[in-house]
């Protein structure tokens, strides 16, 4: 302790918080990642550990990246078939961040609100809601649902990963689990055709990592 004492206290007060987060880190065990040992029940997204990202092929050369900063999801979990559990999503279109070194927040905005593209003003919403989810082993499935954007519905489908279920020290009875998912589809089948076809690609790749908790 009296090495403590004879640092500044700013500086002792980060080697508290540090010594703190080793001891716990040294508390959280392996993931669980048998589907099979999860316990039904509703989960919803840790939003401070999320991302959705996705890209569109400029010119057709590079994969141009953009994300959505605001997204909110949902999980029901069924233990006994799995096969029925359910996912549903929605997407705050406003959100986009395509990280433009000199547009910044103009060309998010453009990208949000112009009849080009998201029209956000008009469908202010994206939505998500699965229909099926096809188990192809214990941690890798096909998730099928319905992709609402710019007031078009059409069926979508993406490959999912479980990484696992886990606890942490200060909510120990909680089970949080963990996702990532990927997949692709033309933005043309909703309406969006501008920039078609040489300048911006017909298909949108995307890449989804999530964590739920348990409610």
């Amino acid at each position: 302790m009296s090495l403590f004492r004879s640092l500044p206290a700013p500086r002792r007060i980060l080697a508290i918080a540090g010594l703190s987060l080793l001891t716990v880190s040294g508390c959280i065990s392996k993931p669980v990642q048998s589907i099979a040992q999860l316990e039904a029940g509703n989960y919803t997204l840790d939003k401070s550990h999320a991302s959705l990202t996705f890209a569109v092929q400029h010119m057709g050369l590079a994969w141009y990246t953009m994300r959505f900063n605001d997204f909110d999801a949902t999980v029901k979990f069924d233990a006994d078939n799995p096969e029925n559990s359910s996912v549903s999503a929605i997407i705050d279109p406003f959100s986009i961040d395509a990280n433009h070194p000199e547009k910044g927040a103009e060309w998010d905005n453009e990208l949000a609100t112009d009849d080009r593209f998201l029209s956000a003003n008009k469908y202010p919403d994206i939505t998500f809601t699965s229909t099926s989810l096809k188990r192809l082993s214990d941690t890798t499935g096909l998730l099928t649902g319905d992709l609402n954007l710019l007031g078009v519905t059409k069926p979508i489908s993406m490959d999912v990963t479980f990484h696992g279920s886990n606890t942490v020290p200060w909510a120990p009875d909680k089970a949080i689990l963990g996702f990532s998912a990927k997949g692709s589809f033309n933005r043309s089948e909703f309406g969006m055709t501008s920039l078609l076809p040489n300048t911006v690609s017909d298909e949108v790749r995307f890449q989804i990592e999530v964590e739920f908790g348990e409610n």
